[in-house]
């Protein structure tokens, strides 16, 4: 069986897993009882401590686009020293390995996908992925709170949350913010967020990330993304209502899959 067909026959059974009446369709009440608000704030409080940014910097970074279109690789090329990274994969990533510590996860034991390996642990992201937004948005306020510089890495495909931003730099004294677009097609998007959730898959546990088409698909409307547009009006946003931000749009090239700076 070439690569491409299985990872193509694998992609389909998380699917199918994760639709209704699928063995995955439900994240188990153990998870909720756990994952409380004592014990978010604790994991919130945990990951602060793991950087030292510049207080009083009050500088910050926004990404936008969907998921695969490559904001890591394009952050990569920034300089990040002094600045909070607020990631909700790598928040995911701890959630899930204190759940496994927890002996949580063992609902994916005895599920084995067409390649003939299991579930991994990043492929149960979905999971958790209300508790990271909870730990995002808490690391996020005590930044702010704290004047730090931050990257706030999304995809920005919720119209309301540039407003939210904005009324929370408003309110944090913040005068200032850059907004990284990083725009791809919707067939793009796809491809490469099965690209990068297989590419994970083969190197073991925990596997990569997986982001069910629809996820995906509800990054775009009309073959417009949803992300870019939000990030044009987050940038306007900024300049009207703080005095100045930044927007930095990048394409990615179809073919060898490199971002580049658009200009204007």
């Amino acid at each position: 069986m070439e690569d491409k067909q299985k990872r193509e026959l694998v992609y389909e059974e998380l699917t199918a897993l994760y639709a209704k009446g699928g063995a995955l369709a439900e994240a188990p009440p153990s998870l909720m009882d756990y994952f409380d608000e004592v014990e978010l704030v604790k994991v919130a409080r945990e990951l602060m401590r793991h950087e030292t940014p510049a207080e009083r910097g009050k500088a910050i970074i926004v990404t936008a686009g969907a998921p695969g279109a490559g904001k890591s690789r394009v952050l990569d090329d920034f300089d990040l020293s002094g600045y909070r990274r607020i990631d909700p994969d790598a928040i995911k990533d701890t959630l899930l390995e204190a759940a496994e510590k927890q002996g949580l996860l063992q609902y994916r034991n005895g599920l084995q996908l067409p390649d003939g390996a299991g579930v991994h642990l990043r492929e149960l992201g979905s999971h958790v992925h209300r508790f990271s937004t909870i730990v995002s948005d808490l690391m996020r306020a005590a930044s702010l709170d704290r004047g730090e510089n931050i990257v706030v890495d999304g995809s920005l495909a919720w119209e309301p949350l540039a407003q939210r931003y904005v009324d929370e730099l408003l309110d944090a004294g913040y005068e200032a913010a850059d907004v990284v677009s990083v725009e791809v097609t919707e067939e793009m998007a796809l491809e490469r967020a099965q690209a990068r959730w297989w590419s994970g898959r083969l190197q073991g546990e925990p596997g990569g990330r997986f982001v069910p088409a629809a996820v995906v698909q509800a990054c775009f409307d009309e073959g417009h993304s949803k992300c870019a547009l939000n990030a044009e009006a987050l940038a306007t946003q900024v300049q009207d209502e703080l005095g100045a931000g930044t927007l930095v749009r990048y394409g990615v090239h179809p073919r060898t899959g490199v971002p580049a700076q658009i200009n204007y």
